[in-house]
């Protein structure tokens, strides 16, 4: 679902197929440093993606979002 856009960007919920970048993210220690636990595994990453998709979209109506660039399709933030 898309939430907001520009000419340039999408903001939209996270799908199962937005892993694989997050991966880089929540696996990265630098990213991670100030989190409690540092960096995530790829099985907690697929995980929490799971549980954003059965649970907070449906219960909450909002949850975490993918910033995607539209000319690239790469999630930047």
């Amino acid at each position: 679902m898309v939430i907001a856009e520009t000419s340039r960007l999408t903001l939209r919920y996270v799908v199962i197929d937005d892993a694989h970048a997050l991966e880089k993210v929540f696996g990265d220690p630098e990213v991670m440093r100030f989190s409690e636990k540092g960096a995530r595994s790829a099985a907690w990453v697929r995980g929490w993606l799971g549980l954003c998709l059965e649970h907070h979209y449906p219960t909450w109506g909002h949850g975490p979002y993918s910033l995607v660039e539209k000319r690239s399709g790469e999630i930047i933030g």
